[in-house]
């Protein structure tokens, strides 16, 4: 189910090892006008932990080719 002002971000990482990936969350008003990204709140999919937004700066470290995806919402 979708919600208004829901949004979804992948991190893909595809180098040999660990590695720390970052978004900003300003770049989602590109997808959310008139929203207020700084207002995301949300959780990583698979693992249903919450996520820490910190600055305006979304960062995960992810495993040697994985993935993490994130469900926001933005009020």
């Amino acid at each position: 189910m979708f919600y208004v002002g829901e949004v979804y971000v992948a991190f893909f990482n595809l180098s040999e090892q660990k590695a720390v990936i970052s978004a900003q969350t300003s770049d989602l008003a590109k997808v959310l006008p008139g929203r207020d990204s700084s207002s995301c709140k949300g959780s990583e999919v698979w693992s249903g932990s919450d996520i820490v937004i910190t600055q305006g700066t979304l960062s995960a470290e992810v495993e040697m080719h994985g993935t993490a995806l994130f469900v926001l919402n933005c009020n």
